[in-house]
């Protein structure tokens, strides 16, 4: 089973090599740069629970066997798409954009205890154990477009 979010120390893991990025950091692939990243990170938790509203899309990641695949096992391509919502904002103070990830982060977590987190845009309704895994694995992937 991949990594999950709701693991502290995968969570604590992921926060610390996060906080291991500088502003002038290079991808080594894609078109973000390190601020725009950050803030991608934290509204993508935003979205998770639900205090940034993001447009539904259609689409074959709705569906088994398709959304699992992508969810838990399959290689995440470089430069997929991404709700234009998540990709608006870049980070201008880089110590308070750090804070609002690490805020944004708590939230998801406290929501996802208290109950179930929204649809996802791209594959629909997720469990509690999808989300986790979801978050972590996009956290881990942005981490490693700037080699961290």
């Amino acid at each position: 089973m991949p990594e999950s979010f709701w693991n502290p120390n995968t969570r604590a893991s992921l926060t610390e090599r996060l906080h291991q990025l500088t502003p002038d950091q290079q991808p080594r692939w894609g078109r973000m740069d390190a601020g725009r990243m950050l803030a991608h990170l934290t509204d993508a938790c935003k979205m998770a629970t639900g205090d940034l509203l993001v447009a539904p899309r259609g689409g074959p990641l709705r569906y088994w066997p398709l959304r699992d695949l992508v969810i838990y096992y399959l290689p995440w391509p470089k430069g997929a798409p991404t709700a234009p919502e998540l990709v608006r904002r870049s980070v201008d103070d880089w110590e308070h954009g750090l804070h609002e990830f690490d805020c944004a982060a708590d939230r998801v977590v406290q929501k996802a205890t208290a109950g179930p987190l929204p649809a996802h845009p791209a594959f629909g309704r997720l469990n509690r154990d999808m989300w986790g895994v979801l978050i972590a694995r996009h956290i881990d992937h942005h981490l490693k477009q700037f080699g961290l």
